[in-house]
């Protein structure tokens, strides 16, 4: 399998991440939930792997907290802080309620991580983000909104980039004076970056051709993307339904997305001075 083969080019163990995404994972019964994960550990069994799962904590059954137990399952908990905008089908706002499940996640044990989406809502409140998940020790992700598929009605949340930088520097400043206590990613990515910069400590660059793939986004089609190619059609590397991997990895979709890739590589890092400091992923 591509997993093996990879690991042979690589000369190391690799691991098998399967990431359970949106819409909302823990909206799925309890008993499919474990009999589809206990169906991925059957298949990957020899390998390296973990499951994750991103999600907005809203209704977590006790049988649900049990599969995750059960299953090791690593959380990433989707979650904006302030109220307004994640509204259930009600009309209702869901912080409360959220707060209230990641305090039953702490009581079980079950370890989870963050993400906040950096938007119109919250962006001159990141440092009173910070210090909420500061307060609960948990390490989180700023996911600067981004251009989605047309119909997610985003228009209201958007940011101009001189805005998202402004929020990122106020960020960055709050969490290095508050003794970066929890981890913030990416900034401690790109403080890693230019700490390297500074000192000449050159890194090696990411290469698809030589060191494979570190994420495949499956759509519930089966179609096959690199994540930054998503929505797509032309750029579909294949069906996972109807192809082997061996006959994707040998195809001219893939082929050719190699060749965008390396041409995106060429047009943004080639005259950059920071090229080699950062891993170019």
């Amino acid at each position: 399998c591509y997993h093996q083969r990879l690991e042979q080019r690589l000369g190391q163990p690799v691991e098998v991440r399967l990431i359970w995404h949106g819409g909302e994972p823990l909206a799925l019964p309890a008993t499919y939930l474990d009999a589809a994960m206990s169906l991925q550990r059957s298949v990957l069994a020899g390998l390296r792997q973990a499951t994750l799962m991103q999600t907005n904590l809203y209704r977590v059954p006790d049988a649900t907290l049990d599969v995750l137990l059960r299953h090791q399952v690593k959380l990433g908990v989707s979650m904006d802080v302030f109220s307004g905008v994640r509204l259930d089908a009600r009309g209702r706002e869901t912080e409360a309620a959220v707060v209230a499940n990641m305090d039953r996640l702490d009581r079980r044990g079950i370890r989870y991580g963050a993400i906040t989406v950096l938007a119109q809502h919250n962006h001159r409140r990141m440092a009173d983000v910070h210090d909420f998940w500061a307060r609960r020790r948990i390490g989180f992700r700023v996911l600067p909104l981004f251009d989605g598929p047309p119909e997610r009605p985003s228009g209201r949340f958007e940011l101009s980039d001189a805005e998202l930088v402004e929020a990122l520097n106020g960020l960055f400043v709050h969490w290095i004076e508050a003794g970066a206590v929890v981890d913030v990613v990416p900034l401690s990515e790109w403080l890693g970056d230019v700490l390297r910069k500074l000192v000449g400590a050159r890194r090696p660059v990411y290469d698809r051709r030589r060191e494979g793939e570190r994420v495949f986004l499956v759509e519930t089609n089966g179609e096959l993307f690199q994540t930054d190619e998503r929505g797509r059609p032309e750029a579909s590397l294949g069906n996972v339904f109807r192809d082997s991997m061996e006959r994707i990895l040998a195809g001219d979709a893939f082929a050719a997305s190699l060749a965008r890739t390396e041409a995106k590589t060429a047009r943004h890092c080639g005259s950059c001075p920071h090229h080699g400091f950062c891993d170019g992923y």
